[in-house]
């Protein structure tokens, strides 16, 4: 009994404190905050007890971006509700990890990109654009931190399929949000003049803006942002989950199932269609076909037909807006396309560039540097960079920064192939084939790269991707192991 009463008194003293609090809390200001606070309460309690549902909270959340962040995109620092979760679990998983006694599973991937971190953090000490350095160092240690926390939390092929499923969830639900605001809600004014590219939190739910950028030649064009910052972004990481809902669509049972998983797949398609990107139309056509070649999807005769008939059912339906600035091939030529003409001249004027910084760059994260050469020549927005992933990153950390990064790269993509054929070997195919998504998803990113910076956006989607790569290659089991199971 001595025990037993030892036992109650700390629960009841954390019981007596917290009720305590709860109640002066909706006495001095509304009930409405105390019962938030009670369930974020509630919420890192069950996360510091068990982060594996942290983990899949934090999946879930990924795809909020603007809306679960708490101060705008010029912010020095950005906090948000995915980073606050993120932090909370990375610091349960620790614990737990102290408690027991288990070692932090670290990765070749892991290493090289804290590597190009650190290069990142020396180029600070002569860029000549501090503060969007120290924002993107910042950005950086993010995507390390979440890789190591997904890498060390996800221990089976179970564990990182709920994952991916959080997130496609997600994807789904503000997809068919997106697609309401375009058709019916408010959108977003792009100012051409002093085009930042940085949203504030007052236009959070804001999914669509008008953009000016063809003005030459487009009247304002209506683009679908989703939940991020620029529709550029929102393109790519819908496309990001196309080859997931594919492997979710080829690992399902029941038709009620894939017909689920096929309409989300087809909302995705279309949000990326409403964003109004060019690159993105064609990066999207190359993942599908992709997905058709690697056989994420078997194609019969059947879904071929069914294909050919949603897709001349969908194109009447398309908005006209579309049509002008996306579908009209006019528009891919340097007479017609303003944006393309300002990429030649980026490119052109990045190349010398960096021929005066190769070999330490002009700083991690440095959009000042270009502005301020071309701006007596044409007008631009204060913050802008070459629109080009390969090119930008040797600009930033030169040529003792870039190999770094490209190793990290190459890596990722070889564990992805080894991992899968590893599991196709030892029978077990549903595993082979969500290395194959991830594989799917890393070519994405890389043609995407050719005409924009895609790897300075905050693509939590396709890091959660490629560290359930790097923590299923690590954690393969030996075939024979496999086959029993499968058996």
């Amino acid at each position: 009994m001595s025990r037993f009463r030892h036992a109650l008194l700390a629960p009841a003293v954390i019981g007596t404190t917290a009720g305590t609090t709860l109640v002066l809390m909706s006495a001095l200001t509304s009930p409405v905050l105390a019962a938030v606070a009670l369930a974020g309460t509630i919420a890192v309690m069950v996360i510091a007890a068990f982060p594996y549902w942290g983990y899949l909270l934090t999946a879930l959340i990924i795809p909020l971006e603007r809306i679960g962040r708490f101060t705008n995109d010029s912010s020095m620092a950005t906090v948000s509700l995915m980073r606050i979760v993120g932090m909370l679990t990375l610091g349960a998983l620790l614990l737990h990890f102290v408690a027991k006694r288990r070692r932090v599973l670290i990765t070749w991937p892991g290493v090289l990109y804290a590597a190009y971190f650190s290069v990142g953090i020396m180029t600070l000490a002569h860029t000549s654009d501090f503060e969007f350095g120290v924002r993107s160092l910042s950005a950086m240690l993010g995507n390390l931190l979440f890789f190591i926390l997904v890498v060390n939390i996800v221990r089976t092929p179970a564990q990182a399929r709920a994952g991916v499923l959080c997130w496609l969830l997600m994807t789904s639900a503000i997809g068919v949000f997106t697609i309401y605001q375009w058709h019916w809600g408010d959108v977003i004014t792009e100012d051409r003049f002093n085009s930042t590219g940085e949203r504030s939190s007052d236009d959070r739910f804001s999914t669509v803006l008008t953009d000016a950028a063809e003005f030459e030649t487009l009247e304002q064009a209506r683009r679908a942002l989703g939940t991020t910052s620029h529709p550029a972004v929102y393109a790519i990481n819908v496309i990001l989950a196309l080859p997931f809902f594919a492997y979710a669509y080829r690992t399902v049972r029941g038709r009620w199932w894939r017909t689920a998983i096929g309409g989300a797949g087809l909302i995705s398609c279309y949000n990326v269609a409403l964003t109004n990107t060019r690159a993105a139309l064609m990066t999207m056509a190359l993942v599908l076909v992709l997905i058709a070649v690697t056989r994420l999807i078997r194609l019969t005769k059947a879904s071929i037909v069914a294909g050919a008939v949603a897709a001349a059912v969908a194109l009447p339906l398309i908005p006209g807006a579309v049509w002008e600035r996306v579908l009209d091939t006019r528009n891919y030529t340097l007479e017609r396309s303003e944006t393309l003409r300002a990429r030649l001249l980026y490119w052109q004027e990045g190349g010398a560039i960096l021929a005066d910084h190769w070999l330490l760059g002009i700083g991690i994260g440095n959009q000042t540097e270009l502005p301020r050469r071309l701006s007596p020549r044409v007008y631009m927005p204060p913050n802008s960079t070459v629109h080009n992933e390969y090119l930008q990153s040797l600009l930033e950390t030169g040529l003792l920064g870039f190999p770094v990064l490209a190793a990290f790269i190459i890596v990722l993509a070889r564990q992805a192939r080894a991992g899968e054929r590893h599991y196709r070997a030892s029978g077990d195919e549903h595993t082979a084939l969500m290395l194959r998504a991830g594989r799917v998803a890393l070519v994405a990113v890389l043609v995407y790269a050719l005409q924009v910076d895609v790897l300075h956006f905050p693509l939590k989607g396709w890091w959660l991707a490629m560290a359930i790569v790097a923590a299923l290659y690590e954690r393969r089991p030996a075939a024979g192991e496999v086959r029993h199971a499968a058996a």
